[in-house]
């Protein structure tokens, strides 16, 4: 069963978990504007059974790299990665081998050319709808 665990931060789209779940998306949220160390300790008491999808916005997109490694050393695996309007730069070679899309909201968001050029999937939205219905799809491919 894939665990889609959401980082939320001060900037998440409100109401975009509900959104996820009401198209069918089971979701554990965690708290993003804390030390990693503090956010690992929290996902070793979520209840894992399969691979994991996180979802983070803004600044939360740096620690995504650090946390997936964590998992790996507990054996656990994440498989896909979704960045919503991330931080400027997004690096790639650090990222675990997993695809990553972006989220922009806007498509003059800093650095929204950078990021596709790194083999990142770029997607626009407009509305909390229109994102949860994009990582809808991205959660069902990697399922």
């Amino acid at each position: 069963m894939l665990t889609v665990i959401h980082l939320i931060s001060p900037n998440t789209p409100v109401g975009l978990t509900t959104e996820l779940q009401r198209l069918g998306v089971f979701v554990t949220e965690i708290t993003a504007s804390r030390p990693v160390p503090q956010i690992c300790r929290e996902l070793i008491a979520v209840d894992i059974h399969g691979p994991m999808v996180f979802i983070a916005t803004d600044s939360g997109c740096r620690d995504l790299p650090a946390l997936a490694l964590a998992q790996a050393a507990a054996h656990r695996s994440v498989i896909s990665y979704a960045l919503i309007d991330p931080d400027y730069p997004v690096s790639t070679d650090a990222w675990p081998n997993a695809p990553v899309n972006a989220y922009l909201s806007s498509p003059d968001h800093v650095g929204s050319r950078t990021i596709s050029l790194r083999g990142v999937e770029v997607e626009h939205f407009t509305t909390v709808k229109d994102l949860a219905c994009l990582i809808k799809v991205q959660v069902d491919a990697a399922q």
